[in-house]
């Protein structure tokens, strides 16, 4: 049983190495060094946060309440004097006073205020329109003015009368402009597709099997070991043949499993989406001296019950998200970038450019290959992919070796002001971190230490 003990803020600010790495989440204290190869955000997001208290950081991410369950076996104490005062409640709060960065949330209040400045426009055009119709000039409203013969009669509340009707239709025809550019999102609404396309995907909502606050069993009813190091593809069945999984493109789901006397919880992003009636399918690397993988997956049977939940992740992908889409995928760290694919090359609305480098240590470790290929020639204007190979074969047409700087700038898009153009990252944390310091250097914005959807460099 683990002892809980109080530590000083001096004491946890002690521990803030990658060998040695405390933090400190709504009072309570977490020793997190033997979760740093596991994290999905990498080593790096931890560094910048030990030794400290990063409850703020903490709820800033999308999937908290799953990151507290994974937390749980690492706490070790509490902070001396910690009041309930500054709780999980409080720093929720103290985040949402913060600007607001989601552009869906800024078109918002932009839209509102607007509205509200419009309504109070329209009011007063009615009140002062007959004071005023001699002596000022409305753009667009004369072309109104000249075709009203009404306004060359002596009758005063006459001439205001239409005045007031014409500045509201002016007024109104700016304004509707003015509403449909602000309310218009970049990057392939609207338009048709350059190219044929399967047919389009249904876009009505449906109730999905997936719950994000409880946790529910599916049976295994395939397991595939695949050729490369440690693969195996897991298909679960959903309730119905017709059942949706409920998953957004771009979100993940979580894994629950008692192992002797832990409680362990994972994210997976599956490889099946909403297109996939009755089924979850999962594809992961199995590893000998892994808590969930090695030690409970790797032992699974048919007709196991596993337990499942979501969505979570901070990443909803829609048509729109940007112009360009660079992508950087290290093993099986293909499976978000995968989704995302999906979904871009099965719309024929979504015109989205991704160029994808994805790195392995050997040929037979390139996951999915035939698909990406596939799409890759049947949507060139979607998909162009370049893979990398630790150990190439004779004759390898594409890279080899790490995924340098000069790798990145040939095969990813140029940076933008405009936000047009993002990269998004998966994989092992050392190839993640030295990529981004790579694409700091070509001029991307470094992201922050918890990653979020709006940021030009997103890792998942």
């Amino acid at each position: 049983m683990t002892v809980i003990t109080e530590y000083t803020l001096k004491e946890v600010s002690e521990h803030n190495t990658e060998k040695d790495l405390w933090i400190i989440v709504d009072g309570n204290i977490y020793d997190v060094t033997k979760y740093t190869l596991d994290h999905p955000g990498g080593v790096e997001s931890l560094v910048e946060v030990a030794g400290q208290d990063a409850t703020q950081a903490f709820e800033d991410v999308g999937h908290s309440d799953e990151a507290r369950e994974i937390m749980a076996p690492f706490l070790i104490g509490t902070v001396q004097g910690f009041s309930a005062k500054t709780s999980r409640k409080q720093t929720v709060q103290i985040v949402r006073k913060e600007p607001v960065s989601s552009q869906s949330n800024l078109l918002s209040t932009k839209t509102l205020s607007t509205i509200g400045a419009a309504s109070l426009v329209a009011g007063t055009v009615t009140t002062v329109a007959y004071k005023l119709h001699g002596k000022v000039h409305i753009p667009g409203a004369q072309q109104y003015l000249h075709k009203i013969n009404f306004l060359q009669s002596e009758n005063g509340f006459l001439k205001g009368f239409l005045l007031a009707s014409v500045l509201s239709a002016a007024f109104g025809a700016g304004f509707a402009s003015y509403i449909s550019k602000i309310t218009t999102i970049p990057g392939g609404f609207g338009r048709s597709a350059m190219y044929k396309k399967v047919p389009k995907l249904p876009t009505r909502h449906f109730v999905g099997f997936l719950k994000s606050t409880e946790f529910q069993p599916l049976p295994l009813v395939s397991k595939q070991i695949l050729p490369g190091q440690g693969l195996v593809r897991l298909t679960f069945e959903l309730p119905t043949p017709t059942t949706r999984l409920g998953l957004p493109i771009g979100q993940h789901v979580a894994i629950q499993a008692k192992i002797g006397e832990q409680t362990i919880t994972r994210s997976y992003t599956p490889t099946s989406n909403d297109t996939d009636l009755g089924k979850l399918v999962l594809l992961i690397r199995l590893y000998d001296d892994g808590m969930l993988t090695g030690q409970y997956l790797a032992k699974l049977k048919v007709g196991d019950q596993v337990l499942f939940r979501g969505p979570k992740g901070a990443m909803k992908y829609q048509k729109g998200y940007a112009k360009k889409i660079g992508m950087v995928a290290g093993g099986t760290g293909i499976t978000p970038h995968y989704q995302l694919i999906r979904s871009i090359c099965e719309d024929p609305r979504d015109t989205t450019e991704v160029s994808l480098v994805y790195a392995n240590r050997t040929e037979d470790d390139i996951l999915l290959r035939s698909e990406l290929d596939l799409w890759a020639k049947s949507y060139p204007k979607n998909l162009k992919v370049h893979y990398m190979l630790d150990n190439p074969p004779e004759g390898w047409q594409y890279g080899s070796g790490f995924i340098t700087k000069d790798v990145l700038e040939q095969h990813m898009p140029a940076p933008s002001n405009d936000g047009s153009t993002k990269i998004i990252l998966c994989g092992p944390p050392g190839m993640i971190n030295a990529t981004k310091k790579n694409l700091v250097e070509l001029g991307w914005k470094k992201p922050g230490a918890v990653g979020k959807m709006t940021d030009d460099i997103f890792t998942f």
